[in-house]
């Protein structure tokens, strides 16, 4: 099961965006990691594919889309 800690310990900044972060996540648990990013209040901004078996998935922290 992953966790929101875990995923913030295994972000990194994104290159796309200014307040963007990104996380690599196995594929059978990108569903799962997406649910306990929203629930956690953070905004899902989208997901691609990061290599064999593997999904990159982009987000914002809290408070930084309204800028």
């Amino acid at each position: 099961m992953v966790t929101i800690e875990e995923l913030r310990a295994r972000s990194k900044r994104a290159t796309c965006g200014a307040f963007e972060r990104e996380v690599v996540v196995d594929i059978r648990n990108a569903a799962e990691a997406i649910r306990i990013i929203k629930s956690k209040g953070f905004m899902f901004v989208g997901s691609g594919p990061a290599g064999r078996g593997k999904k990159k998935i982009w987000y914002v922290a809290r408070g930084a889309a309204l800028l």
